[in-house]
């Protein structure tokens, strides 16, 4: 669950959200994982709202399962942040990417400062996306 609320500043955050209906089969994480973590991420955002903070909702595609853990491929939050420019994965679902971007712009990030890398999926095989893959400079 890793890369699943970012700040974006001293009073808002990301919290990640499972709204898509799970679906038996594929790759997918059993159901009472995905409803564990969806129960997790909405308990969440709620603390934070209950702490003052605004809270924006980043979808989560359906978490996939590889052999050894669960695979991060859908898990948008996990972008990369430099400065004002957002790095945001994409994993080919067009309706998710779509969501994730729509999600950032309605959070008040500018369009243009949001830049889609596209096929992350690999990566994300590895349990980790595009935040987990960079080391933070102050």
């Amino acid at each position: 669950m890793d890369g699943m609320v970012r700040f974006l500043n001293e009073s808002e955050v990301i919290v990640s959200e499972y709204r898509y209906k799970w679906e038996k089969g594929g790759e997918n994480i059993e159901k009472d994982e995905y409803d564990f973590e969806k129960y997790q991420m909405n308990k969440l955002a709620k603390f934070l709202e209950d702490e003052g903070f605004v809270v924006h909702r980043m979808p989560n595609g359906i978490p996939k399962q590889n052999d050894e853990f669960e695979s991060a491929e859908g898990n948008y939050t996990n972008y990369l942040r430099v400065e004002d420019k957002i790095f945001l994965p994409q994993y080919g679902v067009k309706e998710q990417d779509r969501s994730a971007l729509n999600a950032l712009i309605k959070a008040g990030i500018k369009k243009e400062n949001i830049i889609p890398i596209p096929e992350c999926n690999e990566l994300a095989e590895l349990g980790g996306v595009l935040n987990c893959i960079t080391t933070h400079i102050y």
